[in-house]
């Protein structure tokens, strides 16, 4: 899971402001943007029974479906349009929704209005029982981990359930799949953009480091609520993590002010600036030292925000940098026990090159120890320790 910090625990907590024939309104706020879903009262009257059986879940189905869910789904898709959302985002926001509608109800009825909600979304989900706990897996061909799966056709059933649910970790050995889904859409974890920010939340960060014997500064605006979304991410690939977008507001305090700092050097001089900023910008931790997790790999953002990174983490960001800064292409190297990365200079190479897909790259170490290592300089140790490559 990700860390959290204790300004981050209110971050999805919905109200029910009143309830009133014939229409009751809840207001919640999602990542900062205020949401308010209408609906009948109706509603709440629906049943579920003792025994869970599937003419148990199709009778559910029905029944809230008579009193009207589709103008609350209809509420919802409308909402992830305009913010913008991916499907796992639409996800949270059918479990905030859900939540405050439904607050007296059991963990399995919810469960079963995610399923209903879903499921009539169009989504390739099925609804799983054992030992009267029911759980909510979706197809997917995207990877990600930490949260239960079962390998299907190209794909996986993800258990999206587990990811609210401590120690959870493999999906039960005896289990009953329910109703077949029909669909045919699948979902997507992965995060290609981010949502569409209507209150942005801003915090600034100020990074020192030494380049060249001077001392430099940045001032960089982080918007915390593309941070609160990575808390309450699954994680995925390195791969999926380098190409997470940075917020507007951190882009555009961040980016012009690197290209201004090396605007006359040349691409060897201006990829040690900032190899300078990412080895020394930012305290060195381990995930386990810094978090007590084994392993979370930070977005660019992410890195930014929180004090403490390690290798992985720095080389995503310092990826990030060359291709938006200097506009060459950059690679992830994934050693072991390491990370770092390597460059195209496109006209020439450094030290002993990389070769990938017909050109050469460059090993450039964004971690340390120190910031003594030059473009071409391997990591002390890892000069014939074999790798892979991540690209974008």
């Amino acid at each position: 899971m990700r860390i959290l910090f204790y300004y981050l625990l209110t971050l999805l907590v919905p109200m029910v402001l009143y309830a009133n024939t014939p229409d009751a309104t809840i207001q919640f706020k999602f990542y900062g943007t205020p949401i308010e879903i209408t609906y009948s009262p109706e509603i709440l009257n629906t049943s579920l029974g003792s025994e869970l059986s599937e003419n148990t879940f199709e009778d559910f189905d029905k029944e809230i479906s008579s009193k009207d869910v589709g103008t609350i789904l209809q509420q919802l898709f409308a909402q992830k349009t305009n913010l913008d959302l991916n499907d796992w985002l639409y996800y949270l926001l059918i479990r905030a929704s859900i939540d405050a509608i439904f607050n007296t109800k059991t963990e399995n009825f919810k469960t079963l209005a995610y399923w209903v909600m879903l499921n009539k979304s169009g989504y390739d989900v099925k609804l799983n029982y054992f030992q009267n706990q029911l759980s909510l897996s979706v197809f997917t061909t995207d990877e990600v981990f930490e949260m239960p799966r079962r390998a299907e056709r190209n794909g996986w059933y993800v258990d999206i359930s587990s990811f609210f649910k401590d120690g959870y970790t493999t999906m039960p050995n005896s289990f009953s799949s329910t109703i077949p889904s029909s669909n045919n859409i699948l979902f997507h974890f992965y995060l290609e953009k981010l949502p569409i920010f209507t209150n942005p939340v801003i915090e600034e960060r100020t990074y020192k480091f030494i380049h060249d014997n001077q001392e430099n500064e940045l001032n960089v605006k982080v918007n915390k609520n593309a941070v609160r979304i990575m808390y309450r991410y699954p994680e995925t690939t390195i791969k999926q993590q380098s190409t997470i977008p940075m917020s507007l507001e951190a882009r555009t305090s961040l980016i012009p002010k690197l290209k201004e700092k090396v605007r006359t050097m040349g691409n060897y001089e201006a990829v040690r600036y900032l190899l300078g900023f990412t080895r020394q910008a930012f305290r060195y931790k381990t995930d386990s030292e810094a978090y007590g997790l084994e392993n979370v790999t930070f977005s660019p953002e992410e890195t930014l925000f929180y004090p403490d990174s390690d290798c992985e983490d720095r080389s995503i960001l310092f990826v990030f940098l060359v291709r938006e800064v200097l506009m060459l292409d950059a690679i992830l190297i994934d050693y072991p026990e390491h990370a770092s990365a390597a460059v195209n200079f496109k006209t020439t190479s450094y030290g002993e090159p990389i070769l990938y897909n017909g050109s050469k790259y460059t090993i450039c170490e964004p971690t340390g120890p120190g910031n003594d290592l030059l473009p071409g300089q391997y990591p002390n140790g890892l000069e014939n320790v074999p790798f892979n490559i991540i690209d974008k």
